[in-house]
């Protein structure tokens, strides 16, 4: 049985990719493909960055009241679509629907925002000590830029950049995360629904090491937005220096709560439990370390530990569900090498942990809280 497929999104058409490649979009409940999506590589981006370049010269002198009003119905058409937007992401990466219908629904607002700030691309006069002189300063926009977001949020990360370089004048490309790339192409298809002109938004999936490398170093991309890992991220800003490109960086964190003896202890469980088990701990400001004066400390980790055994693990699209599957083997393989690796080192399992997995297809890891961290 043939699986859906996904192509990319050149100059406003669905375009397959010139190698004729697809890669498996993985359903993280199973392990199993459910659909494929084009495996892109220099040459799609190729065409996708030229297209991109020879819309700009248009597209930078549509006047502000233009581009407002496509972005404005652009947020109105993702508020419309927001259920399916979510349920895309959601199958893709095994979030929870609440969740990422909520992040959908918010991202009506994000476009109307930046649509009205479409009428305030403003230059200003400097003053100078000679009258003879005058000086003044203009917003241009770049050109191409280049988007590569991560795969816990494509639809919201990819739109903090696209939505306000539209809104300047740019045009740009997009290379969405291989394991959540349809709700990008849908949102292209959208673009194009608002009345945005073929050229100014152009999607190209792929693997980040072969398409997502080509958009960075294509000459022709001026500025490069990438969210991601550390590691990534390192050679996503070499590539871009060696073209003098301007880079972007959202990277992922280790981030810590920290609680005085002054807390209340009740909403410091919940933001606790909030800020790590959302998403199955898969965003870029996971709050995974906990530290605690040493007065409230075994209160306070019984008190999340409790609550973490609590937390319902399943279906992401159910709507009773707290926490869905993690959304790729490596990430899964990764949470049980580092879980297992604190335990060997003397750190105290008080919920969770791996002898809890099961076996049942899915990238689930329990809730886990781990004490006596070294």
């Amino acid at each position: 049985m043939s699986l859906p497929r996904t192509n990319h999104w050149i100059l406003g058409r669905d375009t397959a990719p010139l190698s004729g490649g697809y890669l498996p979009s993985l359903d993280p409940m199973n392990r199993q493909p459910w659909a494929e999506i084009a495996a892109g590589d220099a040459n799609d981006v190729g065409d996708a960055v030229s297209a991109a370049h020879e819309t700009f010269s248009s597209w930078r002198r549509t006047g502000p009241t233009q581009r407002a009003n496509i972005l404005w119905k652009l947020g109105d058409l993702i508020g419309e679509h927001a259920e399916q937007l979510a349920q895309l992401e959601s199958r893709d990466a095994g979030k929870v629907i609440r969740e990422v219908l909520t992040q959908q629904k918010m991202l009506s607002t994000w476009y109307h925002y930046y649509a009205s700030l479409a009428y305030q691309l403003e230059g200003r006069q400097i003053p100078h000590e000679k009258d003879s002189l005058l000086a003044v300063t203009i917003r241009e926009p770049y050109g191409v830029i280049g988007v590569i977001p991560a795969f816990n949020s494509p639809m919201l990360l990819a739109s903090m950049s696209v939505a306000p370089a539209i809104a300047a004048g740019n045009t740009v490309v997009v290379k969405p995360p291989e394991v959540n790339s349809q709700s990008l192409y849908l949102l292209a298809k959208l673009a194009t629904e608002a009345g945005l002109p073929p050229g100014v938004l152009n999607i190209v999936h792929g693997e980040g090491a072969i398409a997502g490398d080509a958009l960075v170093a294509d000459p022709l991309v001026r500025k490069v937005f990438f969210t991601g890992g550390i590691d990534s991220a390192r050679l996503v800003t070499a590539r871009a220096a060696q073209g003098l490109k301007q880079s972007v960086l959202e990277l992922g964190g280790k981030s810590a709560n920290i609680f005085f003896p002054d807390i209340d202890l009740d909403r410091a469980v919940d933001g606790v439990v909030t800020g790590i088990f959302a998403a199955a701990g898969q965003t870029c400001i996971a709050g995974s370390r906990l530290l605690a004066h040493e007065s409230i400390a075994d209160e306070l980790v019984q008190r999340v530990a409790a609550r973490a055994k609590t937390i319902r693990l399943g279906d992401p699209r159910d709507p009773l569900t707290e926490m869905g599957p993690m959304s790729q083997a490596k990430i899964y393989d990764g949470v049980v090498s580092r879980v297992t690796a604190a335990i060997n080192q003397g750190a105290a399992v008080e919920a969770g942990g791996p002898e809890h997995l099961t076996d049942d297809g899915g990238w689930f890891f329990p809730p886990t809280v781990l004490d006596g961290i070294t």
